[in-house]
């Protein structure tokens, strides 16, 4: 359950929340996660939802190709069945080469091939929020147009 105090959260958009994913399947790998509780799938998501969906998605991937620590080679976008109970998609850094990044070195093992299963155990929460300290101020200043949302509780 997310909370306002939860260090992982880079950004609450209008329908979207973009935070750095708890699971680091490859180094700084993030989630925007629908902030409507009944969309499960992509297609049940409206068109400004869709069309916000893409922008969120464009800040993430430009503030990883901008920060230093990441600096990606290939950025994998995915929907995993994960057991969400709302719309979630992934961005997944890929890396040729090792990157360091307190507290250790990270390897990914494929860099040019899909992520084929969910992997890695949760991260240390000290380094989920190294890695959105290190991402947030890279991201464009963001107004919401409608009355602003509290954070929610994702299930």
């Amino acid at each position: 359950m997310e909370t306002a105090d939860d260090k992982g959260i880079l950004r609450e958009y209008d329908h979207f929340l973009l935070r750095v994913a708890e699971r680091q399947h490859t180094l700084g790998c993030c989630e925007i996660v629908a902030l409507r509780s009944d969309a499960f799938q992509l297609h049940e998501l409206g068109h400004v939802e869709l069309s916000e969906l893409a922008l969120v998605q464009k800040h993430v991937v430009e503030v990883l190709r901008a920060a230093g620590a990441f600096k990606p080679d290939i950025i994998h976008h995915a929907e995993f069945g994960d057991g969400t109970t709302r719309f979630t998609r992934l961005i997944l850094p890929r890396y040729r080469e090792a990157r360091n990044f307190p507290p250790r070195e990270w390897r990914d093992a494929l860099p040019d091939r899909p992520l084929t299963a969910w992997m890695g155990w949760p991260e240390e929460p000290s380094v989920i929020q190294a890695i959105a300290e290190r991402l947030r101020p890279g991201l464009p200043a963001w107004a919401p147009r409608g009355r602003r949302r509290g954070l929610i509780d994702i299930d």
